[in-house]
């Protein structure tokens, strides 16, 4: 899976920087189950205020967008991978409801998903072999 860049901007002091890289690999641990943002501050001693700040310094988005960008760049490459119900690629990434996931993804990329996966006859294979030259290297 794609991780977030790190943007890192200096005001972030090195505790919450450090508290803040923790909460993130938490949080996209588990896409279809994240911690909610009150335990997510709460596990790692921060406010919900302070954790979205470190998040915003060092990620250049909030949690809650950086678990979105995480969930539809996930829902992407399973889109791009493997011909699966978008019921089933949804409840993958962490979207109860269908209709949001298809309005999430279709707002980010341009296009729907079933649009976008249908769109290009070779893409599963590309990326197969991308994934084959990866591995082998």
């Amino acid at each position: 899976m794609a991780g977030s860049s790190l943007v890192r901007t200096p005001s972030c002091p090195p505790a919450n920087e450090r508290r803040s890289k923790k909460a993130h690999a938490r949080l996209l641990a588990d896409l279809p189950r994240p911690p909610t943002l009150a335990a997510l501050a709460a596990d790692v001693g921060m406010s919900e205020r302070r954790l979205n700040a470190g998040f915003k310094a060092l990620f250049g988005t909030t949690v809650f967008e950086t678990l979105r960008n995480e969930r539809l760049e996930h829902a992407r490459l399973v889109l791009e991978r493997e011909a699966l119900p978008l019921k089933l690629v949804a409840q993958r990434v962490g979207y109860r409801h269908v209709s949001n996931f298809i309005n999430a993804f279709a707002a980010r990329y341009g296009t729907p998903p079933r649009q976008f996966a249908d769109g290009d006859p070779h893409r599963r294979t590309r990326a197969a072999t991308r994934d084959r030259l990866e591995s082998a290297s």
